[in-house]
């Protein structure tokens, strides 16, 4: 289908900066899908030939740049640069590498635009400011197919709801605005915004539309901090830890990519992590490998684990921008997020902060310290960012019979409170 033009949405996410500076972790730690104009494209450049091995390989019925043994893909050379942006530029390069750490999606006519916090130097918002990336922007939405008229009306407020864009688009800015004031500790405005969207799940909106429920919302966060007051702030339950941990588990699944390729290893690697998801339900003995890392950590070692002393308002920071720019650009739900309503991603949303504080944990007991760092911080954001809204396996109908456990007495709350940056076990 031919390019259609249409409006661009940047998400306005203060402080956000991103440049590159070659750090090379997408070249070396992401899969580089390629669309079939890019293959026909190195085929073109006569990149075998040159390279004398395949610069594509084929997985799972598609096509993903080649690496090699070590992990590195297959144009990243010793100096750092990619050979293909060395040799022939930044245009001739394929449309997932031109376009990394931004991502878009179409919906309700627009594009909406994301970024990978996977990417250091975005997760460090080091950088230019990201309007000065518009026209990059721009340029890889002509790259992509509308898929048409239909797109404009699919969100769910949640199951069996359509949610009208007046109603999304006052839900969206009224989080926006209370995660961006910066009055309280992270985990108590992610616990009162948890609580906000658990109140309207469970409500009867067949009735409250449009105006009606924009003037709910509007009435409803005001009165959030006095709300979160009869939040529970006793620990999890047991259950609760337990179905927590195999979230977090479901985060760092890892294949490699010959893993991948491979259907027999595939195959044993998923029975294998069956029994590794047993593990992290029972919560205690050595951690099975999380995202392919190997140490020797135990479930106790990772409890042990104390937030951090330093850098607490950039580690604050770098999660807020994280969190708004999902609820911002549309990520969150929708076409974006395995085609959930939006109640239901929001939901989600706010267990991936428990998840990068227990990751964070999990790094800093591999290094045998005590607190975890603003740097364990950003590479547990960095596993999550990886899978969230790409694993399959977050999307999967048992994932969401997961947060209807976790959303009840006040189970996200309390592992927000208790597995957060800024708090502890």
């Amino acid at each position: 289908m031919e390019p259609v033009s249409l409006p661009i949405h940047i998400p306005a996410v203060p402080d956000q900066r991103w440049s590159c500076h070659s750090c090379t972790r997408c070249c070396r730690e992401l899969v580089g899908d390629l669309r079939e104009a890019d293959r026909r494209r190195l085929d073109e450049q006569q990149w075998e030939r040159r390279l004398g091995v395949a610069p594509y390989v084929s997985v799972r019925h598609k096509w993903a740049l080649n690496k090699r043994p070590d992990g590195r893909c297959v144009f990243l050379q010793d100096d750092g640069l990619c050979r293909i942006h060395a040799e022939l530029g930044f245009d001739a390069k394929p449309f997932a590498c031109r376009a990394y750490p931004f991502t878009l999606v179409e919906a309700q006519g627009k594009w909406w635009t994301a970024w990978r916090f996977d990417c250091p130097s975005m997760a460090r918002a080091n950088g230019a400011d990201l309007t000065t990336y518009r026209r990059l922007v721009r340029s890889l939405s002509e790259e992509m197919p509308v898929r048409g008229e239909s797109r404009k009306d699919g969100i769910l407020l949640r199951r069996a709801r359509p949610a009208a864009p007046a109603e999304i688009h006052a839900l969206l800015d009224a989080l926006n605005a209370w995660l961006l004031d910066g009055s309280r500790p992270l985990e108590e405005s992610v616990a009162a915004a948890a609580s906000l969207v658990d109140t309207l799940r469970l409500a009867d909106l067949d009735r409250v539309r449009e105006d009606r429920f924009v003037e709910l919302v509007k009435m409803l966060v005001p009165d959030l901090p006095s709300a979160l007051e009869d939040v529970s702030r006793d620990p999890p339950t047991p259950r609760q830890q337990g179905l927590f941990r195999q979230l977090v588990f479901a985060y760092t699944e890892h294949l490699t990519l010959e893993e991948i390729r491979s259907r027999r290893t595939r195959w044993m690697r998923r029975l294998q992590q069956l029994g590794w998801a047993g593990r992290f339900r029972r919560g205690y003995g050595r951690v099975p490998p999380v995202a392919g890392m190997k140490h020797d950590v135990t479930f106790e070692a990772v409890e042990a684990v104390r937030p951090a002393n330093t850098d607490v308002a950039h580690i604050a920071s770098m999660l807020g921008r994280f969190l708004r720019m999902r609820i911002l650009s549309h990520y969150q739900f929708g076409p974006a997020y395995y085609g959930w309503p939006a109640l239901d991603g929001l939901r989600a949303l706010w267990l991936v902060v428990p998840v990068v504080g227990w990751l964070a944990r999990y790094l800093a007991a591999a290094r045998h310290a005590d607190r975890f760092t603003f740097q364990d911080v950003l590479d547990g954001l960095a596993l999550v960012d990886g899978a969230i809204g790409r694993s399959a396996s977050l999307g999967t109908p048992g994932e969401r019979l997961r947060l209807d456990y976790l959303s009840r007495s006040d189970g996200a709350c309390r592992l927000v409170r208790y597995w957060g940056v800024s708090s502890s076990p």
